[in-house]
């Protein structure tokens, strides 16, 4: 999902190996590093890593569930820019692709979950508390051992004096553990 590019800036956190970075998506994920999702799939299958993470010809399977996150995670951070991103489809029309301005078509019934879930979200007192303050999609490096370099990206920080914040909202297909 496209993001504002900014002007990268490191804020190294008091007594941790940590540099905190604010890159756009496609900076952040040119950057060298280890992330989580890339060690979950060597476990999970080294061919599928090597296809999806060396060769880069791994095609992710655009699901229902992928495309209502895409849509939550926009529309919480930038309800503008999901409106700008994002239409209902209307009466008959087909409820996939773009529509004549280029936005992603989502089924009404998607659409729907979506506001829904974004006004479930941005209702909440506690995350309106948590994030009005914080910084978003923060990108996250440390140094694991000499020369290997481990990354995240998160939704929200918030670091004061006392504490530390981290929001990473996710959507599943079930709300099970």
């Amino acid at each position: 999902m496209p993001t504002k590019v900014r002007k990268p800036r490191t804020k190294k956190i008091k007594t941790s190996p940590f540099s905190l970075r604010y890159l756009s998506y496609d900076t952040y994920h040119a950057e060298l590093g280890v992330s989580h999702s890339e060690l979950k799939d060597w476990s999970t299958c080294p061919h599928l890593w090597k296809q999806k993470w060396v060769y880069k010809t791994y095609i992710q399977e655009e699901t229902d569930s992928l495309e209502f996150g895409k849509a939550v995670d926009c529309a919480v951070e930038d309800q503008s820019a999901f409106l700008k991103l994002y239409a209902r489809a209307e009466g008959r029309r087909p409820a996939s692709g773009l529509d004549e301005s280029g936005r992603i078509i989502l089924t009404p019934a998607v659409y729907d979950r979506v506001v829904d879930t974004v006004y479930a979200i941005t209702a909440n007192a506690t995350f309106r508390e948590l994030t009005a303050s914080a910084s978003k999609q923060v990108s996250v490096f440390a140094e694991f051992t000499k020369g290997f370099q481990i990354k995240g990206r998160m939704d929200y920080l918030s670091i004061s004096d006392t504490e530390i914040h981290i929001i990473d909202l996710k959507t599943a297909r079930e709300a099970g553990w």
